[in-house]
């Protein structure tokens, strides 16, 4: 059965990312919930899509103490989002500190409920890799917009990677690339998809996972395909 993800939580009703947006996402029944993460200064995860804050603000030079009250941290999302998965994508730019990241997002992660799965995803594979060299059992998923040449070394080279999932946007993918991927044992999750027909259609060719604004209406067709 194709799993539902919630883009930055129920960002449809509430502020993306933040704990509103990811109580409700629980409280709807998401199977998964997705989210951003940074490094601030200080050496704190923090939920919040862009690396600024208004045009000004870089959260990688700031303290968690001088962020607006509704970006949470790791960890309170982390609790916030009980009751569902975690698929926790972390934000890079030239001036992270990607091992400090991946450390410090691991360490909260251990800290998961013992039925609530956490996934890392980026765009970067050698993030991914790190965190594999990290940690030899968190759940890994590379982030595409689809710019791959040769999709059978592609996906091959992410298995060989150890890595579980490959997340495509929706427009990369076809019957075949799930075929293939599965075949190579990733899952496919696709992001982000809102229309109701692209996503029976996705849901039909055997997508494991649906990553989307709108989770109760994917909900509702992932209950109406199964009847």
């Amino acid at each position: 059965m194709t799993n539902v993800c919630a883009h930055r939580g129920a960002s449809l009703v509430h502020k993306e990312n933040t704990l509103e947006a990811f109580t409700h996402a629980v409280v709807l029944g998401s199977d998964w919930i997705e989210l951003d993460v940074w490094l601030t200064s200080d050496g704190n995860v923090v939920v919040h899509h862009d690396e600024t804050i208004g045009p000004d603000l870089n959260i990688q030079e700031l303290r968690a103490s001088d962020l607006p009250q509704e970006i949470p941290s790791l960890k309170t999302a982390m609790e916030a989002c009980t009751g569902a998965n975690m698929n926790i994508e972390l934000k890079v730019s030239d001036a992270t500190p990607t091992e400090k990241l991946v450390d410090s997002v691991l360490e909260v992660a251990g800290n998961a409920s013992h039925d609530q799965q956490i996934l890392l995803s980026s765009f970067s594979r050698d993030v991914l890799e790190y965190a594999r060299a990290a940690s030899p059992t968190i759940q890994l998923g590379f982030l595409t917009v689809g710019d791959f040449e040769e999709k059978k070394n592609f996906l091959q080279g992410l298995a060989l990677s150890d890595f579980q999932a490959v997340h495509p946007h929706y427009l990369a993918v076809d019957e075949d690339f799930v075929i293939t991927s599965h075949e190579y044992g990733l899952e496919v999750n696709v992001w982000t998809v809102n229309e109701p027909e692209m996503i029976r259609g996705l849901i039909q060719i055997g997508v494991d996972g649906v990553i989307t604004d709108d989770p109760q209406l994917a909900l509702e067709i992932v209950d109406a395909l199964i009847r």
